[in-house]
């Protein structure tokens, strides 16, 4: 029975993967090539054409493409009985399932599910054909037919690839541009303005030590998950020392903007060597609704916690995903993986150093810091830290955030003046919100007015230093220790004078008078008495 596939050039339009096609006109030949050009993810592939259905072409002069194949049969590369075995009824033949296909009865991509698993011997492999754009591959010595096109299993080195499968017409020689999918993902910090409320996801952020601190896993997952028996997604998230893990009760999914609930599994590690490694693990994100192009996000969180580096090293926080990656394989098949995507949180301390008037040491005061708080009903001054320094003079805390801050003195040393105004201050750091590896680029401690306002030099009473090393002695950039430092002078109390002038002598005269004038008394008294008697 002869039955033409002109009309199967709809499974080009409608396959697995989107390719751009074009033609390249050559003299007629028995066998032709198909050029694929520089794939763009990965070298070294190995790609294999294996014949689908074979025929009696007939050209069309005008345009190759669509030249008529006739007298249909299984091509040499799959296992005709197993594709109908699979198929089931009514389709006897090859032709009976190249007029389905033509028909849309069957699904070009139900069709390539079935093709995967009945490949016979190793296909017509490619070999790399070098250009000056990159590294091309060309399949030769094809007779006329459609072809299943794959990377050859396992033939991908490296992590971040994806396998690709794709039907195409061969009645000339063609070049074509594969463009093969992969899942994306990106990873986010929640940064939160305690002064003012406002929250924003970025690449970085800053926080207190004992901060919850939230994270936002996103992950795009590639354009032919539906291609797949399964799909595999496992997001790998590993967490530097000074992050300790919430629990997984923190842990929230969504697919597609839907909740989810069952399906995966958080699983979390403490190494040897201080991180968290956290995983979440979907066996198969089919049975949770996810399809091409479906959006999977979790959001957890992890305290700040007194490990924290202080200044430019931050704390990072790291995520690759894990994924399904060959279409073509049964069970579970191979995976890949996406490169890595870095957040980091970011903290300062504040040293006062106590010192009277010249600048030398005073131990014995007692302070406490508190930081103003918004977002709720009224604005809250809420307490940081209180502070003995006993027989030191510094005080260090250590892990602020950004934000408003009061220091208090509640005690000064002894014959010292408590200070009777807090000092009021501000930390305003910069850092960059986007970037592979986002920076902290200034950092600025600054004494203010109660409401927050500018003071006027004359006015300041605390010079903050910040301290920086590796300093480029042209641009004034270095690296950001994240600590601030400050003297904070207590006066001494009133005392009077011991010596000199006329100080205690007149006191000293006034009681000798006085003792004088008590003992002349005493004797006269006796005397009048002694007369008496």
């Amino acid at each position: 029975m002869k039955k033409s596939l002109k009309r199967l050039l709809a499974i080009a339009l409608c396959a697995m993967m989107v390719f751009g096609l074009a033609a390249v006109a050559y003299a007629d030949a028995p066998t032709y090539y198909i050029y694929i050009e520089n794939p763009g993810d990965a070298k070294d592939h190995v790609f294999e054409a294996y014949q689908v259905f074979s025929g009696d072409l007939t050209i069309d002069t005008n345009n190759k493409q669509n030249s008529d194949l006739s007298d249909i049969e299984w091509g040499s590369g799959v296992d005709g009985a197993a594709i109908l075995a699979k198929l089931g009824a009514p389709y006897t033949s090859a032709a009976d399932v190249a007029e389905a296909l033509a028909n849309k009865t069957i699904t070009a991509e139900a069709f390539a599910n079935i093709v995967a698993g009945c490949l016979t011997g190793t296909g017509t492999t490619s070999r790399p054909d070098l250009d000056p754009n990159g590294i091309d591959y060309k399949i030769d010595g094809l007779a006329a037919g459609y072809y299943f096109i794959k990377d050859q299993d396992n033939s991908l080195g490296g992590e971040h690839h994806a396998y690709t499968r794709y039907i195409l017409q061969v009645s000339s020689n063609i070049r074509i541009t594969p463009k093969a999918s992969k899942p994306t993902l990106v990873k986010k910090v929640q940064d939160k303005i305690d002064s003012t409320g406002a929250t924003a996801w970025y690449d970085s952020a800053d926080h207190d030590i004992g901060d919850h601190v939230p994270f936002k896993l996103t992950a795009t997952l590639a354009d032919d998950v539906s291609q797949y028996d399964s799909y595999k997604v496992i997001f790998h998230d590993t967490m530097c020392p000074g992050l300790t893990y919430d629990g997984d009760s923190t842990v929230s999914v969504t697919i597609g903007g839907n909740p989810v609930s069952t399906g995966y599994v958080v699983n979390s590690v403490k190494n040897e060597n201080g991180t968290t490694s956290l995983t979440v693990t979907f066996a198969d994100a089919k049975l949770q609704g996810a399809t091409d192009k479906s959006v999977v996000e979790v959001i957890y969180t992890a305290t700040l916690n007194a490990n924290a580096i202080i200044g430019s090293k931050g704390n990072p926080n790291e995520v690759y995903l894990e994924y399904s990656n060959n279409p073509n394989a049964e069970g579970e098949g191979s995976t890949g993986q996406t490169p890595t995507d870095k957040v980091i949180v970011f903290t300062y301390e504040l040293q006062v150093n106590k010192v009277d008037e010249d600048g030398a040491p005073l131990s014995g005061a007692k302070f406490k810091l508190e930081k103003l708080y918004k977002g709720s009903p009224d604005d809250t001054w809420v307490l940081v830290k209180e502070y003995d320094s006993g027989t030191e003079n510094v005080f260090s805390f250590r892990g602020l955030d950004d934000g408003r801050y009061r220091l208090t003195e509640t005690e000064s040393p002894e014959h010292y003046n408590t200070l009777t105004e807090p000092i009021y201050f501000t930390i305003t750091p910069t850092h960059q919100q986007t970037g592979d590896d986002p920076k902290l680029t200034n950092l600025v401690v600054k004494q203010t007015a109660e409401d927050g306002s500018e003071l006027d030099d004359a006015d300041v009473t605390a010079n903050f230093t910040i301290e920086k090393i590796n300093i480029n002695p042209e641009t004034g950039a270095g690296t950001i220790t994240g600590l601030a430092t400050t003297n904070v002078v207590n006066k001494a109390g009133l005392i009077l004078p011991s010596t000199g002038g006329i100080g205690t002598t007149i006191f000293y005269v006034i009681g000798g008078l006085l003792m004088v004038g008590a003992a002349v008394l005493l004797i006269t008294k006796r005397r009048m008495e002694g007369r008496e008697g």
